[in-house]
């Protein structure tokens, strides 16, 4: 949280985003998740003050380096997390759209949205369903 605290107060009328590791913690007999944390963000993209995008060709440069420094994120989903600074977390009909894009079969896609004001945060995840729709 300081981190995400810090980037709010610094960056107070602009938008960051960035990718994101979140670890699950399962139920051991049936394997249903318990928990979700967000273990480590790297913010990559300052953008205006309504909206940021990230490069995927920047963030495959970035993400070599960044499972040879912290290799327990090899064990996490990758998602994403964004601000929305003094206007509220909340998924945008463009969040919305990037968390049903991102989703797979093969695992789960979070995002997570921060504000300094408002409502502070909210997390959401994906999937495609064995149909192939996102949910």
């Amino acid at each position: 949280m300081k981190k995400v605290n810090y980037l709010l107060r610094r960056f107070s009328d602009t938008e960051w985003s960035g990718p994101a590791w979140y670890r699950i913690t399962k139920q051991t007999e049936s394997g249903f998740p318990l928990e979700v944390k967000l273990e480590h963000f790297v913010p990559i993209d300052l953008g205006d003050s309504s909206s940021t995008e990230q490069d995927g060709e920047e963030l495959g440069k970035l993400l070599p380096g960044v499972y040879k420094k912290h290799p327990k994120l090899g064990k996490c989903f990758l998602g994403l997390i964004h601000s929305h600074h003094k206007m509220g977390a909340f998924f945008s009909g463009t969040d919305e759209e990037a968390i049903n894009q991102e989703s797979s079969k093969d695992g789960l896609f979070f995002s997570t949205v921060v504000a300094s004001e408002k409502e502070k945060y909210v997390s959401a995840v994906g999937y495609k369903d064995q149909f192939g729709f996102s949910q």
